[in-house]
């Protein structure tokens, strides 16, 4: 014919009534007379239809494949970035220690809009994920952990001197 043909419903909804159609039709075909005619002309109706939810598929695959695509290679990138930055945990305050977090963050934040994949897929993913990142994060945390420890020792020491019963100008 001159016209192309248009679904009018999405992939999975067109799927769900394809097959829903086809139920329709062996239920009703087990009652009466078989008509090879009008199955014919069903069954080419249907196939016509289900190219539109071939490509459906497809495109839903070619996404998937691409989103995983997308986080193995973060993964990836995450790896190289931690390796490049392990020494800094080692160089004491030569590390900013800002601008890690923030790589940290921004790392994150693309992990998490990297697109959607299956609960299998991500299931796989994620362990790796997280395994990563934290390793990233390490020297962050240990260097957050050294800080909190010395702040807290200059709060005692703070308190020490203010509990004393004559405060030296010196030690102030």
């Amino acid at each position: 014919p001159g016209y192309e043909l248009v679904p009018a419903m999405g992939g999975r909804k067109l799927q769900d009534a394809i097959r829903k159609l086809r139920e329709e039709w062996k239920t009703a075909d087990q009652g009466g007379a078989p008509n090879h005619q009008l199955w014919k002309r069903f069954d080419r109706a249907v196939n016509a239809a289900h190219k539109f939810v071939d490509e459906w598929v497809s495109g839903v695959r070619a996404e998937a494949a691409e989103h995983r695509a997308q986080r193995e290679a973060l993964i990836e990138e995450v790896k190289a970035w931690a390796a490049g930055h392990a020494d800094a945990g080692e160089g004491g305050a030569a590390a900013d220690w800002k601008a890690v977090n923030r790589q940290i963050h921004q790392f994150s934040d693309r992990w998490r809009n990297a697109g959607h994949l299956s609960e299998k897929q991500f299931a796989e993913l994620q362990p790796r994920w997280k395994e990563v990142i934290h390793a990233a994060a390490q020297p962050l945390e240990t260097a957050q952990k050294h800080s909190t420890a010395r702040r807290q020792a200059l709060i005692q020491e703070a308190q020490e001197l203010g509990a004393a019963p004559q405060l030296r100008i010196d030690a102030v």
